[in-house]
């Protein structure tokens, strides 16, 4: 389906990857092949996620590669800024005491099988999106108690079949002018994992608001309110005044 806001959001998680769509959102149905080589990000040129050289086989993942994006001594971390090819599985962070990212940005488009932030011991890994679109199957934050996973939603949507975490304190995901978009009734896994500090609104300085089949049929759907009015970085009763003297203001 087409929404207004949040752009193409594919209802059925288990074929995303076997469908390709044009600028009109036409539907061609295509074979998802084998599982390929996996290609691992090296970063040696710039960010462009489709420049051969930022790969260590020099060459850009395709539908059927599992992606590494490792932490260490990368020069630069990758950046989708198009849409590009849909890949098999992507992990983020694969090295004890190093932090990895993945930014997408407005325009960005990929769909992967699962991902995991975080996939080594006191490893981080984190996704950056400040638009675009974002699909995956399971979005796993943390495989140990010491492994850390991110997510910050500044803007653009990320779909998901479900999200896991190893532990409690092992994954974060923050949104702000973005959405995250899971399939089918997932109300209660979302409402556990705000109470854990899991999920949080604009830094925690904000209110979540999610629902389920009311703006995406047959999806739970969450957003964020900021309530850090004067955007002083707390929220209290000079942001409740300022609130009140809006809402007072109006017709």
């Amino acid at each position: 389906m087409f929404d207004e806001y949040m752009g193409w959001i594919e209802t059925d998680p288990n074929k995303y990857l076997n469908v390709a769509y044009d600028d009109t959102y036409n539907e061609t149905v295509v074979t998802a092949p084998p599982i390929g080589a996996t290609r691992t990000w090296d970063g040696s040129e710039n960010r462009s996620w489709t420049n051969v050289s930022n790969w260590a086989t020099y060459t850009v993942p395709g539908v059927s590669n599992p992606v590494v994006v490792d932490g260490g001594d990368t020069p630069n971390w990758p950046q989708i800024i198009s849409s590009v090819s849909n890949i098999e599985s992507l992990t983020i962070g694969t090295v004890a005491d190093a932090n990895s990212y993945l930014g997408i940005e407005l325009g960005g488009k990929i769909a992967v099988h699962n991902t995991t932030l975080g996939a080594a011991a006191d490893s981080k890994g984190t996704l950056w999106m400040a638009g675009g679109y974002y699909v995956t199957g399971i979005l796993q934050l943390g495989v140990d108690a010491t492994s850390y996973g991110q997510v910050n939603l500044y803007d653009g949507v990320l779909q998901a079949t479900t999200i896991q975490r190893e532990a409690v304190d092992t994954g974060l995901i923050n949104i702000t002018q973005g959405r995250l978009v899971l399939t089918g009734d997932q109300l209660n896994k979302v409402s556990g994992w705000e109470a854990n500090g899991n999920l949080v609104a604009y830094g925690g300085f904000g209110e979540l608001v999610y629902d389920y089949d009311d703006r995406l049929a047959g999806m739970t759907v969450v957003s964020a309110i900021s309530m850090d009015f004067n955007k002083d970085d707390a929220v209290d009763v000079e942001d409740l005044a300022l609130f009140v003297s809006r809402w007072l203001a109006q017709p």
